[in-house]
Order: C-alpha cells, then sequence, then structure tokens
C-alpha cells in the first residue's frame, strides 16, 4: 500500500480513492478523519437548521 500525506493536516496514511477531493482542478489528498469532516460539512455545513438540531440532541 502507498501511503499519501494528507494536504489539510499532513497525517501520512494509505488514503483510498474515494477520500480524494478535486476543487478547481486541483485534487487534495484528505486522511480518514479530514474526510469525516469535509463530510460532515459538505452535507449538513450549508444548513444552519441542521446545526441547531445537533446541538437541541444534547
Amino acid at each position: 500500500m502507498e501511503s499519501h500525506t494528507c494536504d489539510r493536516c499532513f497525517c501520512r496514511e494509505h488514503i483510498p480513492t474515494h477520500q480524494l477531493v478535486k476543487f478547481d482542478d486541483r485534487v487534495q489528498f484528505l486522511c480518514s478523519e479530514c474526510w469525516e469532516e469535509f463530510r460532515r460539512w459538505f452535507h449538513w455545513g450549508a444548513d444552519r437548521r441542521a446545526s441547531q438540531k445537533q446541538l437541541e440532541l444534547f
């Protein structure tokens, strides 16, 4: 297995192809932790009601 460096936190680990993010023709390698943060932001970050709903659960 080939390891890559995460472009966000510089952690070195094996990064599968589904964890590559492409913005403006530039490919970003994301480690598993940064990938999960990106997914949460992508699905919930733009919706303020979703974040408030999460706060209400606690």
